[in-house]
């Protein structure tokens, strides 16, 4: 499925270089940032408070909210989120993931999941991925070695479906009212320019990834309305 091609290549790529790589991952560990150092490491096996709140988040009429990565996006009125049926098309699933235990079940078997989509009749798409990396890998990494370590790969498929003279870079971004670090991609297929702007937060074991696509740069602005659900 396109769709399914499109939306998830960068969770793909940060899935495939946060597990199970071995030496073929293009992380390096991060000497500095959040996410390190040595307090962070000890004691990973044992379930936190944090494990207990995980959530996939949910959908508000025109907004997507975790509470888990507090995090909260608002779509223009022009856009629709995909509903429970529609998300298990692009999962590959027989139905929906709706609650905490289902999508850390599916997270087991494919270390990642599409838990919000929305999408304009232009081509426009916005997407929330959350993938299953393990608190080491969140405790050693940091959120630039993600995005950088999922560049390359990003890359190579976007070519594999089609795209060609794709440009990309590694940029600090304001998210959450932050500096973050994003991957932006631009690409060129039979119908035009394709720009793709993607965010990777690292929280206790999981990675969220918030994705727009657009053939427009301006249709990236809607990661500009991200904002967190509590200030504390």
């Amino acid at each position: 499925m396109r769709i399914k091609n499109l939306v998830a290549i960068f969770t793909v790529a940060i899935t495939l270089v946060t597990v199970g790589c071995g030496d073929k991952s293009p992380i390096e560990y991060a000497a500095q940032g959040s996410n390190t150092g040595d307090s962070a490491t000890e004691n990973l096996s044992v379930e936190t408070e944090s494990d207990k709140d995980f959530t996939p988040g949910v959908i508000k009429e025109n907004t997507y909210e975790n509470a888990f990565f507090n995090v909260k996006i608002s779509i223009p009125d022009d856009m629709r989120f995909f509903d429970n049926d529609e998300l298990a098309e692009i999962n590959d699933v027989a139905s929906a993931y709706t609650s905490n235990e289902t999508v850390k079940e599916a997270m087991e078997i494919s270390r990642s999941s599409i838990v919000a989509y929305a999408a304009k009749d232009d081509g426009t798409t916005f997407n929330v991925s959350l993938s299953s990396a393990g608190k080491m890998t969140t405790a050693v990494f940091n959120e630039r070695a993600v995005v950088e370590g999922s560049k390359q790969m990003t890359i190579n498929e976007f070519e594999g479906i089609g795209y060609s003279d794709i440009d990309a870079a590694v940029e600090t971004t304001n998210f959450l009212g932050e500096e973050h670090y994003a991957l932006v991609l631009k690409g060129n297929n039979q119908s035009g320019d394709y720009h793709v702007k993607a965010i990777a937060l690292l929280k206790d074991g999981y990675i969220a990834t918030f994705t727009v696509g657009s053939p427009s740069e301006e249709g990236l602005q809607i990661l500009d309305n991200a904002v967190k659900i509590s200030q504390s």
